[in-house]
């Protein structure tokens, strides 16, 4: 018992430094990143042979719907250890059941006026509902508590995505123009703004104060 309160103690004050601080600020900066970039990828990666304009921008809206999710994805990969820590398998079980009937109700709610979208949506919303179902069960337990500077990050990790999706936006302009591209150009250009917009994000945290070493602990000034 005394092992199970020391495991579920040592994931806690880990979990606490890392479920928002490297977490969040990698998973905020990815999902817009693949957001803004996903029709010139899409263009750049499938827009050959048979695969029409319309494709693109069909996939590129899963795509979007996926990417808008993945912060709900990482997060139940992070909290449910919080639960096996305590010997605990019974908790998550029963609320991925519940997360899998919200993304079969959600599915059948939307794939009609959505489409192939609307699934893409459901699966990520119910991620979302599993993770906060994970976050208010350690919660009410206790096994999880929040250090402070949390929220002082998070407007961090806000104004270095922001500054890396502007970057992203003017620069990559209408994805459109991306399948008259030959496929060197579109390689070599989303080569270009991958790169760029990855030197905007750390640029933006490191002027804003960031260091790698507050990444392992959201308590700083």
């Amino acid at each position: 018992m005394a092992s199970t309160r020391a495991t579920a103690s040592r994931w806690s004050t880990t979990t606490s430094r890392g479920v928002v601080s490297p977490t969040g600020s990698r998973c905020f900066g990815r999902s817009a990143a693949l957001i803004v970039l996903a029709g010139p990828l899409l263009a750049t990666m499938l827009f050959h042979g048979k695969f029409l304009p319309i494709d693109v921008e069909k996939s590129m809206y899963a795509v979007w719907a996926f990417a808008a999710g993945l912060m709900g994805f990482i997060l139940v990969k992070v909290l449910a250890p919080g639960f096996y820590a305590r010997q605990d398998t019974r908790t998550p079980a029963k609320i991925a059941a519940v997360a899998f009937v919200v993304n079969i109700i959600l599915s059948l709610a939307l794939i009609y006026p959505l489409r192939h979208v609307g699934l893409a949506a459901a699966i990520s919303i119910a991620a979302y509902a599993n993770a906060a179902m994970l976050f208010v069960q350690l919660l009410r337990t206790g096994v999880f508590s929040p250090q402070p500077g949390w929220s002082v990050l998070l407007i961090q990790v806000g104004i270095s995505t922001t500054a890396m999706t502007g970057l992203l936006v003017w620069g990559v302009g209408d994805w459109h123009e991306w399948l008259h591209m030959p496929l060197s150009l579109q390689v070599r250009q989303l080569l270009l703004w991958v790169i760029a917009g990855f030197a905007t994000y750390v640029i933006a945290m490191l002027i804003m104060g960031i260091r790698p070493r507050h990444l392992h602990s959201p308590a700083h000034t």
